[in-house]
């Protein structure tokens, strides 16, 4: 029996609640020492006496709440929120009428809304909109009239704004921006006219708008910045002429964005950073050195803790991944510790920044995918709790951070 539901981290008084729905905390709240961090059950979203598949999916964070799709098995995947406490988790909205629902995906937070992907059954995949009332949840724009689906994906918050990818079926998959209004969603810019769009990707928020990859058709994928005001400009040629650099696993970090990015074939692809000029654009380190050439450099999770970049890395030949953390020198790029000396036998599933601790997912000898928690150092890192003893181990996913507090699907 698969059942993943919402799961908190807390001390509440009458102790522990031993069920389905959990979560995690590493900061005092009020009168409660959610330092302490006991699990406790939040609300079990589907009550059904034999469980069933997995009842909760894609978590995202609006200020102290968190926005979910969750299975009540009765609605299918729809809309909820949760503020931590039982009465304060509730459904937002039946958006697609009937048992089965649709996924919902993509939370992103803008202001005290949260924005989303969903299909209501007449528009296709759109992005919608809610401020956690059933009124104040709407679809935004209809951005490929009727059931074609625009597809909206790599969303990401600037201020007011919401940039995403779409494809209208005229210009490709482009960038788009909203401010929760149709009128206010509007196509960026068009860099690759045609049907096959440039097919912007890596997407964050960054200066005055946002960062990303994106082919133009005749310098091959490279890294670009746009805004809503004056659209999308080129930030370097990091390898003339195409396929181009292919920039992957971009993320933000102080007044850098972190990327891995190939000069050539040969070189592989190595780490690089920008601070959103040409001249700003360079090597951080050759890491692919240390294990040989043409062995292209994979960035796992990531986290941000200050301006400190902490990344697990693997590489195409299969050796084994490891943390490090970089500040954007190459001298301060280190390796923190490999996986076997967090006694760990696999790689980290998931990571994320909750004050400034780690939380991982990862597998150690005897358990499988299970919550960890870091300061960085191989002495400081350490499973949480064991959730699901045993295979297939809880699985913890969805991590998200608000108010302090963890939430996660186990």
């Amino acid at each position: 029996m698969d059942r993943r539901h919402l799961r908190f981290r807390r001390k509440r008084p009458g102790g522990l609640v031993a069920a389905a729905c959990l979560a995690l905390s590493a900061l005092a709240y009020g009168s409660v020492a959610r330092a302490q961090g006991t699990p406790y059950l939040v609300r079990d979203i589907e009550q059904r006496p034999n469980g069933g598949a997995v009842a909760v999916r894609s978590i995202g964070a609006v200020g102290e709440r968190v926005f979910f799709a969750g299975n009540d098995g009765v609605h299918g995947f729809e809309l909820w929120t949760s503020d931590g406490s039982e009465a304060g988790t509730r459904l937002v909205k039946d958006i697609r009428p009937g048992p089965g629902g649709d996924v919902i995906t993509d939370f992103t937070a803008v202001g005290n809304a949260v924005f989303f992907v969903v299909d209501d059954g007449v528009h296709g995949r759109e992005l919608w909109t809610s401020d956690g009332t059933e009124d104040g949840t709407h679809l935004v724009r209809d951005v490929a009239p009727g059931r074609a689906a625009a597809d909206p994906r790599h969303l990401r918050a600037f201020d007011d704004l919401l940039f995403f990818v779409a494809n209208d079926g005229v210009h490709g998959s482009e960038l788009w921006s909203s401010d929760g209004t149709a009128e206010g969603t509007s196509l960026v810019a068009d860099l690759r006219p045609g049907a096959d769009g440039s097919v912007p990707e890596g997407l964050v928020a960054f200066g005055d708008g946002v960062l990303f990859s994106a082919h133009d058709g005749a310098t091959g994928r490279e890294p670009w910045r746009a805004d809503a005001a004056s659209g999308a400009v080129r930030v370097a040629d990091v390898r003339p002429g195409v396929p181009g650099s292919r920039p992957t696993d971009l993320v933000v970090a102080g007044d850098l964005v972190f990327f891995t990015a190939a000069t050539s074939d040969v070189d592989g692809a190595q780490l690089w950073a920008t601070d959103g000029t040409a001249a700003g654009t360079y090597r951080v380190s050759d890491m692919t050195g240390e294990f040989g050439p043409g062995n292209d450099l994979r960035i796992g999770p990531t986290a941000v803790i200050g301006d400190t970049l902490f990344f697990v890395t693997a590489f195409d030949d299969g050796r084994g991944a490891a943390l490090w953390r970089s500040d954007g020198t190459e001298d301060g790029t280190l390796l923190v510790a490999d996986l076997k000396s967090f006694r760990c036998s696999d790689e980290f599933r998931a990571m994320v920044a909750m004050g400034d601790r780690l939380m991982l997912v990862a597998r150690s000898p005897g358990h499988d995918d299970e919550l960890w928690i870091s300061d960085g150092t191989a002495a400081g890192t350490r499973m949480v709790k064991d959730i699901y003893p045993g295979f297939p181990g809880g699985r913890p996913g969805s991590m998200t951070v608000a108010g302090g507090v963890l939430f996660f699907a186990a």
